[in-house]
């Protein structure tokens, strides 16, 4: 790794936007967060981490009602689970607004928090029944640097802590940064 880049300084040059509750900040649902101890030491050693909360960004508050995300006529939508409140719409727009922002800052790669409904990887779909077969999808801000930025670097804190999977990540991010910086 240490080959990519020719000085500490320039290491750290490269971004990383993490979900905010991986970083100690008080943003889930229920105030509380997820520190991942191994992303702020090990990973802050190398990059510069920027925190991102999508549902508290978008004004969802804190703390604040779950969503979910669910099927409803085919297509997924992220309801309150309580409410029913449906936040889908809201989420897209400013997930694609947000996303563009950080790009255009710098992002190299981003860690989001696995199984959350707007930054998870892989996300359980809510079902009606307990019989139906258990499907998953994106949550929708990951969803979004995914349709608009396949290129850029993903993995959640859970594939994170395995040393191959955190490297090849890393890898991955200082190749970006580096195409990037060329112009590429």
């Amino acid at each position: 790794m240490k080959a990519l880049f020719d000085s500490k300084s320039e290491r750290h040059e490269v971004k990383v936007v993490v979900s905010g509750c991986l970083m100690g900040e008080r943003v889930r649902y229920d105030g509380g967060h997820k520190l991942h101890a191994l992303l702020t030491t090990k990973v802050a050693a190398l990059v510069t981490l920027v925190s991102v909360c999508p549902e508290a960004e978008l004004g969802l508050g804190i703390p604040r009602e779950t969503v979910h995300l669910l099927q409803h006529q085919g297509r997924v939508r992220m309801r309150g689970t309580e409410t029913g409140i449906d936040h889908t719409q809201a989420m897209r727009d400013w997930a694609e607004m947000r996303v563009k922002e950080l790009i255009e800052d710098g992002a190299a790669g981003f860690v989001l928090k696995a199984g959350s409904p707007s930054c998870g990887l892989v996300v359980a779909i809510a079902s009606g029944t307990e019989s139906e077969e258990p499907q998953t999808t994106v949550g929708l801000f990951a969803a979004e640097i995914g349709k608009n930025y396949p290129q850029v670097p993903l993995i959640d804190e859970m594939n994170l802590n395995d040393d191959a999977q955190r490297d090849e990540f890393l890898e991955s991010v200082f190749a970006y940064a580096r195409a990037q910086r060329e112009g590429a």
